[in-house]
């Protein structure tokens, strides 16, 4: 789980399959011995294939969080310029999951306000999308 590093590139594979490709970054922040605030960033290479991934792409843009679950898988290739040998780690994803509040191509290029409260219906918070649909309440009676 972190936040897209990059937009997801999608690209086609010459049999037409989806290929989309995004760079995840995942940090972490502890207080160390010395009582200083440290952090560790890393980014992951990750890989989404057929429909999942042209969804993927659809839907998150760099920035966004996401969950991906999937299986971790060592590239390997020749550098055409210096004839090296190259490899990458990735992880290819069998499984992803929104982590925002509303996915990327539902979102408009600002902000969503917050939600408004209206106090004239039953003083219910309502949905800034459907203003006149309030939204739902947890009871105040727990039945155990």
């Amino acid at each position: 789980m972190g936040n897209l590093a990059r937009d997801p590139e999608l690209r086609h594979a010459p049999d037409g399959k989806a290929i989309c490709e995004v760079t995840i970054c995942h940090s972490e922040k502890w207080k160390g011995a010395d009582g200083q605030q440290k952090e560790a960033v890393a980014f992951v290479s990750v890989v989404i294939w057929g429909p999942r991934g042209e969804a993927f792409a659809k839907h998150h843009r760099k920035g966004d969080r996401a969950l991906v679950e999937g299986k971790l898988v060592q590239d390997t290739w020749t550098d055409k310029a210096t004839g090296a040998k190259r490899e990458k780690l990735k992880v290819h994803v069998e499984r992803w999951h929104f982590c925002n509040s509303k996915p990327a191509g539902d979102r408009p290029a600002a902000a969503a306000p917050a939600p408004k409260r209206d106090f004239e219906k039953n003083n219910a918070p309502v949905s800034s999308e459907w203003p006149d649909a309030p939204v739902t309440q947890p009871e105040d009676d727990v039945p155990f």
